[in-house]
């Protein structure tokens, strides 16, 4: 049976309203900000410490993001002029742990890969005390800007917790000697101890080295860490 010309018209016209209601929802869709692959939060760039909302996954440092692959982290490196060493100062190409040098120089970060050759730890560490001028400016966190910057500069108790706010975890723990630590020339290892600041939303554990045997005590800083890692391999 023929359908009458009012029926199959109305039919038509539902067909075409429909398919743009789809086209609308698939371009709207496409503009939202979910749907947008967002530029990363370059911590050498941007006051990462003064976003309201950030994770490990979302920052890159000097081009280098968690989730690389190993071959990914080489060409970032190479592009950027930039060496990866093992602890030994010899080239890093399949080592766990690499130290990125900038010119002849340690810049204090390390990139640290896992069993799949991804890389699953962003490491920056600067040292406090005895540091001359050349050797700080010479370090990634004298690039460092705003909160992010004076958390190293002015560290405290009262700093860390304006600057990152409350933390998940926290543990305290024995440290283990310097690799740069030289008996001839520094006399007796005074005793360390380090303190662990964990913050699972943002994928960040903060490490504290103290100079000092008191545990309790925050006064006498020798070295501060960064560890970025994806927030989901942290447990409260």
């Amino acid at each position: 049976m023929r359908r009458p010309p009012l029926l199959r018209c109305a039919g038509l016209l539902a067909s075409l309203l429909a398919e743009m209601m789809g086209i609308l929802s698939t371009s709207a869709a496409a503009r939202s900000p979910q749907n947008q692959a967002q530029p990363p939060l370059e911590i050498t760039q941007v006051d990462l410490f003064s976003v309201k909302k950030w994770n490990s996954m979302q920052i890159s440092v000097l081009g280098m993001r968690l989730g690389m692959t190993r071959r990914e982290k080489l060409m970032v490196a190479l592009k950027a002029g930039l060496r990866l060493d093992d602890d030994l100062g010899q080239g890093c190409l399949k080592e766990k742990t690499c130290n990125v040098v900038e010119g002849d120089k340690y810049n204090g970060m390390s990139l640290i890969y896992g069993e799949d050759e991804i890389l699953e730890k962003i490491r920056i560490e600067a040292r406090i005390r005895q540091v001359s001028k050349e050797e700080r400016s010479g370090r990634l966190v004298s690039r460092f800007q705003g909160d992010t910057r004076r958390l190293f500069e002015s560290y405290s108790d009262s700093v860390r917790n304006q600057v990152l706010g409350p933390i998940d975890a926290m543990w305290v723990g024995k440290m283990k000697r310097f690799p740069d630590w030289d008996p001839r020339s520094a006399g007796p290892q005074p005793p360390f101890h380090r303190h662990g600041y964990q913050y699972k939303k943002h994928g960040l554990i903060l490490y504290v080295d103290l100079h000092e045997p008191d545990p309790q005590s925050d006064e006498d800083i020798e070295k501060l860490t960064l560890e970025f890692v994806p927030p989901r391999t942290l447990s409260k």
